[in-house]
């Protein structure tokens, strides 16, 4: 008796270790290394969403989507065409890093609704191969679109950066204020402020220069 009440607790430990490997397995197919892809047709940008980010997309923010070249300010448009010069980050309507610090990528791109309304938003990948969704800000466009990038920027002190931009001095005293990810910075070109975003404690955080 003790022999196949034994064997039975050695089937169904095994069935159970079976089912945690294939719920791991099923987690991390849902993990993309890859959230968005963009590709140059001559004069154009066809830019590819992961459905899991679609979906988050239509269930956070309903009537939003991913805008089209079109809608942003002139001026702009060549910049997202064109390819950066070496050592400079890509300046573009959306960009990819590691915003949490969990080590996969996530995203942080503009979203408009019909009613020409702008948001910057961001979407952090989880281990189950979803996105969860944050509202960064809300824009305004001027009359001929939206005349703002955004640039991505490596884990570091934020005011050495600021202090490279002339927007502090580098004799500042003020606290050292530094990101452990990577870090949005957001360049209006309608606007004298840029504001740079970093996430900590389970929330963005945002300061201007």
């Amino acid at each position: 008796m003790s022999q196949m009440v034994r064997r039975g607790y050695g089937t169904a430990s095994g069935l159970l270790m079976l089912l945690v490997l294939v719920c791991i397995r099923s987690a991390a197919a849902g993990i993309t290394k890859e959230p968005v892809r963009i590709t140059h047709e001559q004069n154009r940008l066809i830019v590819t969403l992961v459905p899991a980010l679609r979906q988050a997309i239509r269930l956070r923010f309903s009537g939003y989507d991913l805008p089209p070249i079109t809608a942003f300010y002139p001026g702009l448009r060549k910049d997202f065409l064109r390819k950066p010069p070496p050592g400079e980050p890509p300046a573009s309507f959306l960009c990819v890093g590691d915003f949490d610090g969990n080590g996969l990528p996530d995203v942080v791109l503009f979203l408009k609704n019909r009613r020409n309304r702008w948001l910057l938003a961001a979407f952090h990948q989880t281990y189950r191969g979803g996105f969860r969704p944050y509202r960064l800000a809300r824009l305004e466009p001027l009359e001929d679109g939206l005349a703002c990038l955004i640039i991505r920027h490596p884990p570091g002190r934020l005011q050495s950066y600021m202090v490279e931009k002339g927007a502090m001095d580098g004799n500042d005293k003020e606290p050292a204020l530094r990101s452990e990810h990577d870090w949005i910075e957001l360049e209006d070109e309608g606007a004298t402020e840029n504001s740079g975003y970093y996430f900590r404690g389970g929330r963005y955080r945002s300061l201007q220069w």
